[in-house]
């Protein structure tokens, strides 16, 4: 019997692998990568293969967009009659030289075609052969192409042969009509052979890293499908959203990740909802920026200072909040524990202590609080007798 979530609608559409119906923010990107194939869809020939470099950093779009964009054109291509495979390797993970990258790709399309007892040359040969006689076109991507430049070698002829499939080894109808090759900068190409380097052409799409906002966009966007609107608590996404631009360079398979983790927690520990202590938990667990805090080492006014400061969090319900919040906040617990009533220039002060020491974040006066830390746990230990 299946369990019901309470939390989630369908939580693989938090995973970074799942590809959603549209990718915001990267809308540009894909319009062109359309546009390329304007001329094969209108029946015209394509005399040669495009060469397209994607560059960017991990975890802006590079991937999701080239299987975004090979769904589209093979449903495309099927209203047109047409037989169109994008075909998409991780040279990383499956191919470590030239004639691996061939037998990988005879794979994806036909068992059939793997020969073992053949030369990188031929086994192309046999798979530009498979291609003609079932009239099939391809789009081929390569993913994570810096192996390319490390490796340098046989694999780095591996653009140089598809570039020139025409010219080399056929002379039916060009059958790889287009090459996506995904980098994370533009120095994979460093370790390349000239003619290799020639090869490529110069259409780059740069993929510029995540901002706060983008990324805030598109976990509304992935929230919206995976998890039950009423069981997202205050402030998360852009708790995450904040935690992501500042500290993982944009990384929105980091921000999926935490939101996902997240959630999983909050479930497992029968919360009605996904909280920002949930989120500080995760933090702590896969190792975000964090500090220990051990009680001993603070003295009766900086415990009493960052009590305020959680005081604060919980009662306005947001990631950080304001210098003067704080302030308010000791104030009334200073008169409930008949407490030594401290000035706002001792509490700034205490407070900038805490913050060189790593304890409390601070991004300004009106950005003060905590990332990782467990501020229910870490209010218990303080309180402690």
């Amino acid at each position: 019997m299946l369990m019901v979530s309470r939390l989630f609608i369908n939580r693989d559409k938090l995973s970074s692998r799942y590809i959603p119906e549209k990718l915001p923010h990267r809308e540009r990107q894909l319009d062109i990568l359309e546009f390329l194939f304007s001329e094969f869809f209108e029946g015209r020939e394509i005399a040669y293969t495009r060469i397209v470099q994607l560059i960017g950093p991990i975890g802006s779009g590079k991937t999701s967009t080239t299987l975004l964009l090979g769904r589209i054109l093979e449903e495309k291509a099927g209203k047109f009659g047409l037989n169109l495979l994008h075909l998409y390797t991780n040279l990383k993970l499956e191919s470590s030289s030239r004639f691996l990258y061939y037998k990988s790709l005879a794979e994806k399309l036909s068992k059939n075609i793997v020969l073992r007892s053949v030369s990188a040359e031929e086994q192309l040969k046999i798979i530009l052969d498979y291609l003609a006689r079932t009239d099939t076109y391809t789009i081929l991507t390569l993913d994570e192409a810096d192996t390319i430049g490390r490796k340098g070698g046989n694999i780095s002829e591996l653009v140089y042969d598809l570039s020139r499939i025409n010219e080399l080894f056929y002379e039916d109808a060009n059958r790889i009509v287009c090459i996506l090759i995904v980098a994370r900068n533009h120095e994979w190409k460093k370790g390349l052979d000239p003619a290799v380097k020639s090869s490529l052409g110069q259409f780059i799409i740069e993929f510029p890293r995540y901002s706060y906002r983008q990324i805030l966009d598109i976990l509304i966007y992935r929230a919206t499908q995976a998890i039950k609107r009423e069981c997202i608590g205050d402030n998360v996404l852009e708790f995450i959203s904040e935690i992501t631009s500042t500290y993982a360079n944009g990384d929105i398979r980091y921000a999926l990740d935490l939101l996902l983790y997240s959630g999983v927690l909050a479930e497992s520990e029968g919360s009605p909802k996904i909280t920002l202590n949930h989120v500080r938990k995760i933090l702590k667990r896969i190792g975000g920026p964090s500090y220990q805090i051990l009680p001993s080492e603070l003295n009766n006014a900086e415990k009493y200072v960052i009590l305020a400061l959680i005081r604060a969090l919980k009662l306005f319900k947001t990631p950080f909040v304001s210098l003067s919040k704080i302030k308010y906040c000791y104030k009334i617990m200073s008169e409930e524990r008949s407490i030594n009533l401290i000035d706002g220039e001792q509490i700034e002060s205490i407070l900038q202590k805490l913050v060189d020491k790593g304890i409390v974040e601070c991004k300004g006066p009106a950005k003060i609080g905590f990332i990782d830390i467990d501020i229910d746990l870490l209010e218990k230990r303080l309180l402690e007798p």
